[in-house]
């Protein structure tokens, strides 16, 4: 009986621990696409946008990763370290305009508005690696 308290115990604690780092990944952003711990990190952030709601919130949150992925193309390096990052850019920017999708016209106005002022800012960059 106590063997299985202690492994019901300690398979909670793993759990925990799982889940508390999927949200600590999610949350601080360590990794760049190209590095070998990113795809945990996309899982978690994903996870986490397809757990928010349709509305305001996941809106916001996918904006949030597309910002963070022009982020990792601008920190690219190396020629597949650019590939993967505009990669996971474009992806960002298809999510982000899927979550925009249930909003009322006074947040679409506010989440467009962003979206354009994120492509400005796409821009340089994509102009800096493309003379690379």
């Amino acid at each position: 009986m106590r063997k299985i308290i202690y492994t019901f115990i300690i398979l909670n604690l793993v759990l925990v621990s799982a889940l508390g780092g999927m949200y600590f990944l999610s949350e601080t952003y360590p990794f760049y696409p190209g590095e070998p711990l990113y795809a945990a990190q996309d899982l978690a952030e994903q996870t986490r946008l397809a757990l928010s709601e349709r509305g305001e919130g996941g809106a916001d949150y996918a904006l949030t990763l597309a910002e963070r992925r022009l982020a990792g193309l601008a920190h690219a390096q190396n020629p597949s370290q650019i590939q993967a990052a505009a990669i996971a850019f474009d992806k960002a920017l298809t999510s982000a305009l899927a979550y925009s999708d249930g909003l009322t016209p006074a947040q679409d106005a506010i989440a467009m508005e962003q979206f354009d002022n994120l492509l400005k800012q796409a821009e340089p960059v994509s102009y800096t690696h493309l003379t690379l």
